[in-house]
């Protein structure tokens, strides 16, 4: 059924922007830890050449022996499944997915690592989008499938730009 929902709904395009319309990134600071890394699912749309973001949803399912302060495994397929009539309803898919760089290990930073670049490059295919978070700031950052690198993503919160 994933796969399915994945060949038809999810969008196509690499995005040269985010924007976020509402208080949808407030699922991060309300769920960050310092000494523990954290997953979100990012829903929207891909607008022209802007990734809309929709919805953030912090994941309930990361793999439990991998999730530390320096590293999360988590998927996004029990969300997606959960709102699959919901999605088709409101014409947005998953986009993308966030996860936390915690202070006590990481120092807070909001740049990829050569491991977090290695493991969006290897999904870009179903996440357009992909976010590196701090209890305060957050960055996101798209694969250019031409060159085999990952550019980072100008956005928009409510019109203004912050990143």
């Amino acid at each position: 059924m994933i796969a399915l929902y994945l060949l038809l709904f999810h969008p196509f395009g690499t995005p040269e922007s985010v924007a976020v319309q509402g208080e949808e990134l407030r699922q991060i600071p309300v769920h960050y830890e310092t000494d523990l890394e954290q997953g979100y699912c990012l829903f929207g749309e891909i607008e022209d050449d802007t990734a809309v973001v929709k919805e953030v949803v912090h994941t309930k399912y990361p793999i439990p022996w991998t999730n530390s302060g320096s590293r999360i495994d988590f998927t996004c397929i029990p969300e997606i499944t959960g709102r699959l009539p919901e999605l088709a309803a409101h014409n947005y898919s998953f986009i993308g997915a966030v996860h936390t760089h915690p202070s006590s290990t990481s120092g807070g930073t909001t740049e990829m690592s050569v491991a977090d670049e290695n493991w969006f490059k290897a999904t870009s295919m179903f996440q357009r989008i992909h976010g590196i978070a701090t209890e305060d700031r957050v960055s996101f950052y798209t694969v250019n499938d031409t060159e085999d690198s990952v550019t980072t993503l100008k956005y928009r919160y409510r019109g203004k730009i912050v990143g």
